[in-house]
């Protein structure tokens, strides 16, 4: 709005109506409140049973191969149910008819710490897509913000029908499978641009992930 851009917020999230708990952010059997996505006032929303989600997906079918993160697959289940997330946020964009010069990948659950610069936009082109400069692991990829052309977000978020085969291959983790995925098999470039922010954990505690001022400059 500071910029005088234009704007449609597509959401798709889950209605999760059992405890939640993930142990690895210290989160511990959560009542989430199922009505907090409306504070987004998105004009395109789809709301999905998890439960019933994870029974469609098969999620076990993607333990093949090691825990990346050590945690009885529970994150690689977080994984595929938010790369089937970002899938149908791609669908509702096509059957809305709208066509977008970009399209921002957003988590809702971030503070954000610096303004957006629309600057950005310039390095987001046919051929590049542009992460956050921070927390990319391996120096590779930061999965929880994107901007890219409509037609790469397409390509980026039909990604997860190779998820499966993938994981049979090689562990799954988020950052190196994005980026496998967008260098190798999209064959984009990534431009990786100093916007920085914390994730807001479901019990209200904040992971600083940013970096600090000092590491900024």
């Amino acid at each position: 709005k500071k910029n005088n851009i234009e704007y449609t917020i597509f959401l798709h999230t889950y209605v999760v109506n059992t405890p939640y708990s993930n142990p690895r952010n210290k989160e511990y059997n959560l009542s989430l409140d199922n009505t907090e996505y409306q504070l987004l006032e998105a004009q395109y929303c789809q709301r999905e049973d998890q439960d019933a989600v994870k029974i469609a997906l098969n999620l076990s079918a993607y333990h093949s191969q090691p825990d990346p993160w050590n945690t009885k697959h529970n994150m690689v289940n977080n994984f595929v149910l938010a790369m089937y997330s970002k899938k149908q946020v791609a669908q509702l964009i096509r059957t809305s008819g709208i066509s977008f010069d970009y399209v921002l990948f957003l988590r809702p659950d971030v503070q954000f710490l610096t303004d957006f610069d629309p600057a950005w936009f310039n390095l987001t082109t046919p051929t590049q897509i542009c992460v956050p400069d921070f927390h990319c692991f391996s120096f590779q990829f930061n999965d929880r913000f994107a901007i890219a052309t409509q037609t790469n977000a397409y390509k980026m978020t039909q990604t997860f029908d190779q998820m499966l085969e993938y994981s049979k291959q090689k562990p799954l983790h988020s950052e190196t499978f994005h980026y496998d995925m967008t260098t190798a098999v999209l064959g984009l470039t990534i431009a990786y641009i100093p916007f920085y922010f914390n994730r807001i954990r479901a019990n209200g505690l904040i992971s600083n992930d940013a970096p600090s001022a000092e590491q900024q400059a």
